[in-house]
């Protein structure tokens, strides 16, 4: 028989593994409860992609400052450094642009080499987000924050709402990734511990956080961050009118690297440089092998101050068949792209090789018998002019924005039977581009030879409006009835001195050329109404302006007011005063005349380099006196680029 003492202990040491019991049975309920208790919802959408760049090791850095895109006034030609020559036996050559942004500054990545004669370099700003592309991939990870384990993987597409069952009250860790394509993400081999290696062909997103189930539905706003820096290399034959037919480029060292990304943790791991090969190209637009464009991604972008790239051939296809090899097999040609500053995850690398070849000198023909403002650009101190045949604008200097021959005047400002217009267009060799402005009567064979020059190939910029008599205007208007083949085209005025009109979101070199981005910006009328077309076939021409001012309340008024030809060589504008200017450079201050402005002498970055005049504009429709800048000389010197260029590819004399 057990003593009372023994007793008395028994009895507590059960009580005491009575109450471990019921705590481990109690502990147990409430684990079983909380995973396979009531259930819920969440729903998860992809807010966007966050631009912030991560700042460099060590640098106390955060968020670059972005430089201004449009540069009109302080853009800086190219050193000789940015050109290749790329044989003596040819006459092509290729600047070189380098430039840095944030991966998803799409603007930037797809013009940055408009302007193939001018160098520029930005830095990033952050932006809260930018749209993550509808239809993309992502993968989610979620794991019970109360013990760290695996709970559930889902497949998603950005652009759609996912609804996942989960547990209520109950606290989540999540991670999310994407490739920012569309392919499939499989889900991690180790789901506790998931892992995966960086790719450099691919994008990499990422993001992490937390959140507790509530009743009812909870939201699961995901924001991604870049994890690699991308690389691109791009080829563009766009301004020599050619098709790339053959390309074979390599990174000469081990530019890009490779890493082991922790899901969890969110850091990078056995950082390892790799060798990419010949480099992958494609096209940019869809059909075209006139621009191509390699992209490549690396986990580590430290070491890329700058990139070598070493093209081993490249060969060129020109309209009329004739194709060039610029880079033979045996003869390679290296190049760096770069000078980038501190360069970080996030980031975009950009490198352009833009092919040119020094056009050979145009012959102009402008046409006007006013000798006070510069019409037709053909008087010898008028601003229009000396914008015109300025070479560091137009010229075969190392730093000329324009590459090419000086153009060659001709001036038609007489109505003697010996100087008249026709007798210039039926000349040998005939005039590669025509100017035709105010105060220049027509005559019925000048009109059908008009017609047939510009089908046959010649540049006809063509400018009208009520300044002249009516019978002026009539034979413009004859004249485009003639090149279009019909006689519904018709004229009427619109508007007045000082009108301003807003330029469209057109990608060209007239909108978007070597002397300046001017979409969306405004061109301005001179001292007189705007000629404003109708019945104009539209089938073939890119509208520019129709009959609508800004800053006129009238906002119904018909018709088209400046178009150009997709296929012809014929650019028309209803101001015969877009190019006034009675002064030889700088701007006059008027508001309601004389909208063309050039930098005067002294003046930076030189003398008779476009700018846009900054106050212009009648008051209306809410808009004060002079509140409006114009870019007349702007729009005029990419005018001219697409001029030249038509005439030296597709024009009258082309061989």
């Amino acid at each position: 028989m057990m003593s009372n003492s023994v007793q008395r202990h028994g009895i507590i040491v059960y009580a005491f593994l009575a109450v471990i019991i019921s705590s481990l049975i109690f502990s147990c309920k409430e684990d079983l409860n909380s995973i396979s208790g009531e259930s819920t919802s969440i729903s998860v959408d992809i807010i966007g992609i966050t631009e912030e760049i991560e700042a460099g090791q060590g640098l106390g850095l955060g968020i670059l400052p972005r430089a201004a895109s449009k540069i009109l006034e302080a853009q800086v030609p190219i050193s000789p450094n940015n050109v290749i020559n790329f044989s003596d036996l040819s006459d092509v050559q290729a600047t070189i642009i380098s430039e840095q942004t944030g991966i998803d500054d799409r603007s930037s990545i797809n013009e940055f080499d408009r302007n193939p004669t001018m160098s520029m370099l930005a830095s990033t700003q952050a932006r809260a987000s930018t749209l993550m592309t509808q239809g993309r991939t992502y993968r989610l990870l979620l794991y019970y924050k109360r013990n760290g384990q695996f709970a559930m993987s889902v497949l998603a597409n950005a652009g759609t709402t996912t609804n996942i069952e989960v547990v209520l009250n109950e606290e989540y860790l999540w991670y999310a990734y994407s490739y920012n394509d569309t392919q499939d993400i499989p889900q991690p081999a180790n789901t506790q511990n998931p892992s995966i290696q960086t790719p450099i062909e691919r994008d990499l997103l990422y993001a992490a956080g937390e959140f507790r189930t509530v009743p009812g539905n909870t939201t699961l706003p995901i924001t991604f961050k870049h994890e690699l820096a991308r690389v691109t290399v791009r080829v563009n034959a766009e301004p020599i009118y050619a098709q790339i037919v053959d390309l074979n480029a390599i990174f000469t060292d081990e530019t890009l690297r490779q890493a082991r990304f922790d899901l969890r943790a969110g850091t990078k791991s056995g950082i390892t440089p790799i060798a990419t090969g010949p480099l992958t190209f494609s096209n940019v637009t869809t059909g075209s092998d006139a621009v191509k464009i390699a992209t490549y991604y690396t986990a580590d972008p430290s070491n890329l101050s700058n990139v070598q790239v070493r093209f081993n051939a490249l060969s060129v296809r020109y309209p009329n068949g004739r194709v060039e090899q610029l880079v033979v097999s045996g003869s390679p040609l290296t190049h760096t792209v770069g000078n980038f500053t501190r360069p970080r995850v996030g980031m975009s690398l950009n490198g352009s090789v833009n092919l040119l070849r020094v056009i050979s000198g145009k012959r102009i023909l402008h046409v006007s018998t006013d000798i006070i403002f510069g019409y037709s650009a053909g008087d010898l101190n008028r601003a229009s002019y000396r914008m015109l045949y300025e070479p560091r604008n137009f010229g075969n200097q190392t730093n000329s924005i324009f590459r090419m021959q000086p153009f060659v005047r001709t001036r038609v400002s007489s109505i003697a039977a010996s100087d008249r217009l026709l007798v210039h267009l039926r000349a040998t060799p005939r005039p590669d581009i025509v100017i035709i402005a105010l105060f220049y009567p027509l005559n019925t064979d000048e009109i059908t030879e008009l017609a047939n020059y510009v089908r046959a190939g010649g540049v006809l910029i063509l400018m009208i409006d009520s300044a002249p008599d009516v019978a002026q205007s009539n034979q413009r208007r004859n004249v485009l009835r003639n090149i279009f083949n019909t006689a519904a085209i018709d004229w009427t005025r619109v508007n007045g001195s000082g009108a301003v009109y807003q330029l469209p979101n057109i990608n060209d070199r007239i909108l978007n050329g070597p002397f300046g981005d001017i979409r969306n910006l405004f061109r301005g009328e001179d001292a007189n109404s705007t000629t404003s077309l109708t019945g104009v076939p539209t089938g073939n021409i890119t509208i520019y302006t129709g009959g609508n001012a800004i800053n006129y309340s009238n906002q119904s008024n018909p018709g088209i007011t400046m178009f150009k030809h997709n296929t012809l060589n014929l650019f028309f504008v209803g101001d015969g005063g877009m190019l006034a200017n009675s002064s030889s450079s700088g701007s006059i201050t008027d508001y309601f005349a004389q909208p063309f402005a050039t930098v005067p002498a002294g003046g930076s970055p030189y003398e008779n380099f476009p700018v846009r005049k900054e106050s212009y504009g009648g008051p209306g429709n809410g808009r004060a006196a002079g509140s409006m800048p114009v870019y007349n000389s702007v729009l005029f010197a990419n005018l001219m680029v697409w001029a030249a260029e038509r005439a030296e590819y597709y024009g009258i004399n082309t061989n």
